[in-house]
């Protein structure tokens, strides 16, 4: 039988453990983003931090980093995200993520932040995937929640605003994450692009 079976039986230093990760206080913290324009995360706190490490965004849930997406057709997956919630590979020796060069197009809201570690290992692959696997594995370390500043499109409660000509429009019910006075909302047949005048 193993005579290792207690603390005072390893006995012989071999060295340190370095654990590569966020820190607890980047786990626990909040970082801002406005929907319509670039995310960027920068000053990413942590440990033995690398360039090619990546962040996955996960809706806030009971099981955190190790929620599961039933499959990818899930309308609770944050598709809506670049890259599927998946962002680029890090820069800045591990500490500044984004999400391609792209604004974002989400509802405003809270999401868990989940990290993955770039590592070759021994077959010569990296065991970071571009593509969050289903059950979140290689992204299951906490790595703090992402706010993004927007609203609820009324598309995704299920209803629609109405206004009548030759009657003041005013919306109201506006629904969102950090809405404030002084934020406006522009009519558009397509967000982001110029619109055609009306011809008659």
């Amino acid at each position: 039988s193993s005579s290792c079976l207690t603390e005072s039986d390893f006995r012989l230093r071999i060295g340190l453990l370095h654990v590569a990760g966020p820190s607890a206080g980047q786990a626990a913290s909040q970082v801002h983003c406005t929907a319509g324009v670039r995310c960027v995360i920068e000053n990413f706190d942590g440990h033995a931090l690398a360039d090619g490490a990546r962040l996955a965004v996960v809706p806030i849930n009971p099981d955190g980093c190790a929620w599961m997406q039933r499959s990818r057709l899930d309308t609770t997956a944050v598709s809506d995200f670049p890259g599927d919630g998946v962002s680029l590979p890090a820069t800045d020796k591990g500490r500044t993520y984004f999400w391609e060069d792209a604004p974002l197009r989400v509802p405003g809201g809270i999401y868990q932040l989940c990290w993955c570690g770039e590592a070759v290992l021994p077959d010569g692959t990296a065991d970071c995937p571009p593509v969050r696997p289903l059950d979140g594995e290689a992204f299951l370390a906490a790595a703090g929640f992402l706010a993004v500043v927007g609203p609820v499109p009324h598309s995704a409660l299920g209803w629609t605003l109405n206004c009548s000509i030759g009657i003041e429009c005013i919306l109201s019910g506006i629904d969102g994450y950090g809405l404030q006075g002084g934020d406006f909302v522009s009519v558009m047949q397509v967000c982001g692009e110029p619109s055609v005048a009306p011809t008659n």
